[in-house]
């Protein structure tokens, strides 16, 4: 069986890199994500900062 030794600060890191190299991927901006997700662009832009 194989267990994941992340800590929670290195998921975090890890979940804010894939939601940016996937925002980039569909050519969307932060404010074209954040509008989708019924979110604001400041948290939107923390999130991506990790």
């Amino acid at each position: 069986m194989k267990y994941n030794t992340m800590n929670n600060d290195e998921i975090i890191l890890s979940l804010c890199a894939r939601l940016k190299e996937t925002r980039l991927s569909l050519s969307m901006t932060q404010q074209q994500l954040a509008d989708r997700a019924h979110d604001g662009i400041a948290a939107l832009r923390r999130l991506q900062r990790g």
